[in-house]
């Protein structure tokens, strides 16, 4: 059976390029609904960029600290991604700093809007002067900020642990 004209154009639409800005503290699972809800509607392709910020008082140590954990969310949001079907152009772990982060994954793949996944915030500052503002600023394309609840704890832990990074230990041989 051969398409109609309607499938044929609905099939040759343009499709809308986001770049995808995740915490490493997020639920990917989370991450991913959002995303798949969005590619149902819009068909889009998306670039991950999982920047290695540090939270709390972990920014004044080794800015490397959250890489491990930002690579492991990196993956874990790939994964997800692919058994979703969501279609995924490049994923990558990003600088400590989220803007520059942001500026150096559009340098390498474009995209006509950014979705930035945060978690909720009661902030006293504008729009202007907050990260998803700054980020629209500086690469002079629509943000969308998308509020998003964090990982859970484990078990037993305080509910600020999953703000911590702790690289999982080396597996046995």
């Amino acid at each position: 059976m051969e398409p109609n004209s309607q499938q044929t154009a609905e099939l040759a639409a343009p499709v809308d390029r986001a770049l995808v800005v995740a915490d490493w503290s997020l639920d990917p699972a989370g991450v991913v609904a959002a995303l798949q809800a969005r590619y149902a509607r819009h068909r889009s392709e998306f670039a991950l960029l999982v920047p290695a910020s540090l939270h709390g008082i972990a920014w004044a140590g080794d800015p490397n600290a959250s890489r491990p954990c930002a690579e492991r969310r990196l993956g874990e949001l790939r994964l997800l991604s692919e058994r979703s079907g969501v279609r995924v152009g490049m994923a990558r772990v990003g600088d400590p700093e989220t803007v520059p982060a942001v500026l150096e994954a559009l340098e390498d793949w474009p995209a006509e809007q950014i979705l930035l996944f945060g978690r909720r915030r009661r902030s006293p500052f504008p729009r202007a002067l907050s990260l998803a503002g700054r980020i629209e600023r500086s690469a002079s394309i629509p943000v969308d900020w998308i509020t998003h609840t964090a990982a859970a704890a484990p078990a037993g832990h305080r509910p600020h642990a999953a703000l911590r990074c702790v690289p999982t230990p080396p597996a046995a041989a």
